[in-house]
């Protein structure tokens, strides 16, 4: 429970994506079965608006798991190690 990552790594675009719309409609599910609303809450929330916090977006930040551990190629570590 509360915020938190999830980090995931597929060499396939279309299961990632996939798999982010699963997760994505599982937490909304679960989110909406453990927050019910009452109808005075529903209106009294137009008064007071809430924060949302901004999104992090991680563009070039592997997640710490992967951190230090870069993988390479054969292709590189072929022409890496090749004499010249």
């Amino acid at each position: 429970t509360g915020p938190g990552e999830f980090w995931m790594q597929v060499d396939d675009s279309v299961v990632a994506q996939n798999m982010h719309e699963t997760i994505l409609e599982a937490m909304r599910a679960m989110s909406d079965e453990f927050r019910p609303r009452s109808k005075s809450q529903s209106s009294s929330n137009c008064s007071n608006p809430i924060s949302v916090p901004l999104r992090r977006h991680h563009l070039n930040n592997p997640p710490p798991s992967q951190v230090g551990l870069t993988r390479r190629s054969r292709t590189e570590s072929i022409t890496a190690t090749s004499p010249a």
